[in-house]
């Protein structure tokens, strides 16, 4: 699966650079994971002592949800977590 962004790299520079192996790799064979937005349903949260994991629907642990914090402009909890890539026989 190959995701569509911004350019940042230009690889047709021959220049050579830290990660650039990295890159290339990740260019060829898209990006494994993701960060992703989550609104987080219940009272306002004013901070937690613990983490919690990411499941899909199965029970399927997918990340940890390690900070999340109340969003007045949002009017919600609010998180921000790094994920693999889903597909919709994860859900």
């Amino acid at each position: 699966m190959k995701r569509a962004g911004p350019k940042l790299v230009d690889f047709h520079v021959e220049a050579d650079f830290v990660g650039k192996a990295a890159l290339l790799k990740i260019r060829d064979q898209g990006p494994k994971r993701a960060r992703m937005g989550f609104v987080i349903s219940g009272a306002p949260v004013q901070g937690f002592a613990h983490s919690m994991d990411v499941k899909t629907r199965n029970g399927q642990v997918l990340g940890l949800l390690s900070e999340f914090i109340y969003s007045p402009r949002f009017t919600s909890n609010i998180e921000v977590q790094e994920l693999p890539f889903l597909n919709e026989t994860m859900l």
